[in-house]
């Protein structure tokens, strides 16, 4: 995990941007959007019951998107990042119960989707770049999955 956490690591810190906390300065929101309305269509079909947000629904943070996916009497949190095509998953209660099989289902289907899924347990590592933002952010989940 160490060395591919490393390789997490350097992809976050290659998208962090020093002044930007929001989006980066070549963020396209409505592509993005069109892209997770997708995503959260085919989702919401596979799982009758699951919601999204989007648009107005989501300001002043560093994601555009998310999804509450019901699944087996859980809601796993969905929310796809404003840098790097990023997009991550965790359940309400911040651990993975998913098994192999829908995790590697939602996997492929962040691919197809055109997202690079960021595991959870990497993004609660502590925030190393160069961004302030208006508090300061503790960890990379914080940094670009949250309402800043």
């Amino acid at each position: 995990m160490k060395e591919a956490a490393y390789d997490y690591l350097k992809l976050l810190e290659e998208h962090d941007h020093t002044r930007r906390c929001e989006y980066p300065p070549s963020f396209d929101l409505k592509a993005a959007e069109e892209r997770f309305a997708h995503l959260a269509e085919e989702l919401i079909a596979a799982y009758p019951g699951s919601t999204f947000e989007t648009g107005a629904a989501i300001q002043d943070a560093s994601f555009h998107g998310q999804i509450f996916l019901a699944f087996e009497g859980l809601t796993i949190l969905i929310r796809a990042s404003n840098f790097g095509r990023f997009i991550t998953f965790f359940d309400e209660e911040e651990h993975m119960l998913l098994p192999d099989e829908t995790r590697c289902w939602l996997l492929e289907l962040f691919i197809k989707h055109g997202y690079r899924f960021i595991p959870p347990e990497v993004l609660s590592m502590p925030y190393t770049g160069e961004c302030k933002g208006v508090s300061g952010f503790r960890d990379w989940g914080y940094r670009y999955f949250e309402w800043i």
